[in-house]
């Protein structure tokens, strides 16, 4: 028979057995929560910098327009679409100070709500693709026509904001409506927002092209799930989120005072406005404080370095920060 030595040895090997089997599935499903948690930090961090970067490169692009000032007959109802539409600003910016911005935000920013402590980004381009325009050009008895012929087909749509440019002047409007396949109408006065203040463009014939334009805003705020998140908003369209965990947003402006494509320092958007640099800027350097989803991942808070700032978060989330310098080719 068995005594009870034999059981009590046999249960303390088992006990001993199934405590290990239990370390090792916790040491397992913790290791695979903290690769998860991480690999998805860095997927969103990632897909951040992919939209960020691809609108800072093409920022200042309107096309064969190169160095000559932007007409706009778009109408000026109001600060918001003032600032949104002020395409001669390529490149502008907003320095995070306390719980506000230098310089102040102009109601077109401010009225997104956007988290203190996280620079904004805003940057102003056209579409690389772009539509002739054709003969016979401006459709009525004189350049103050509202017609313009352009080739077909097309994807232009009423209320797009777009620029009419022939590489030596270029004026920017909204579309009202379009007749047929080869026709946009930008008439004057009207509901649509902003609309035009007047139907004459400026004389654009044989060689001119119409282009969609942009002017996008980058900002940090609280996100669907409560965390923070990055957002974009363009032109007058609804805000929306691109990338869950993003913190907080510091940019540095890589400026060009000599014009001879060298980068001489990286300035913050509080001396950029000060110095009247908005035009010299050739770069932008973007760093993300990113955080994990879940708490309580990691045994102590990490403490980060992130611009120069020394971040000590009060709870035990994974974070990460990441940083790319981007270069405006078309400045």
């Amino acid at each position: 028979g068995v005594g009870i030595v034999e059981i009590m040895v046999a249960l303390v090997v088992g006990a001993l057995l199934i405590a290990g089997l239990s370390q090792v599935y916790t040491s397992g499903r913790m290791a695979y929560v903290l690769q998860d948690d991480m690999s998805r930090l860095q997927e969103n961090g990632r897909f951040a910098f992919q939209v960020l970067s691809r609108e800072a490169r093409v920022a200042g692009y309107f096309g064969c327009r190169r160095n000559i000032g932007i007409t706009s007959v778009l109408r000026s109802s109001n600060q918001v679409e003032n600032f949104l539409f002020n395409f001669n600003e390529p490149v502008q910016g907003f320095e995070a100070s306390g719980t506000g911005w230098t310089p102040s935000l102009p109601n077109g920013v401010s009225g997104l709500n956007p988290s203190p402590g996280s620079d904004i980004l805003v940057l102003r381009s056209a579409a690389s693709s772009q539509i002739s325009v054709v003969a016979p050009f401006r459709i009525g008895p004189s350049q103050n026509s509202a017609n313009t012929q352009v080739s077909a087909p097309h994807d232009l749509r009423p209320d797009d904001i777009v620029l009419i440019s022939d590489c030596t002047t270029a004026t920017v409007f909204q579309i009202t409506n379009t007749q047929g396949n080869n026709v946009v109408v930008h008439n004057s006065g009207g509901s649509a927002s902003p609309g035009n203040s007047t139907t004459n463009l400026g004389a654009f014939d044989d060689g001119s092209h119409v282009s969609r334009v942009t002017s996008t805003i980058f900002y940090i705020a609280p996100g669907t799930g409560g965390r923070p998140a990055l957002f974009r908003r363009s032109n007058i369209r609804p805000a929306e989120e691109l990338a869950d965990g993003v913190e907080r947003m510091m940019i540095r402006y890589g400026i060009d005072r000599n014009g001879d494509g060298v980068v001489d320092e990286y300035a913050r958007a509080s001396r950029v406005q000060t110095q009247g640099w908005w035009g010299n800027v050739a770069s932008v350097r973007i760093s993300l404080l990113l955080s994990g989803a879940r708490d309580n991942l990691i045994d102590e808070p990490q403490v980060l370095r992130f611009d120069d700032e020394l971040i000590e978060p009060g709870d035990r989330r994974l974070r990460h920060v990441m940083t790319t310098t981007v270069s405006l080719r078309n400045r």
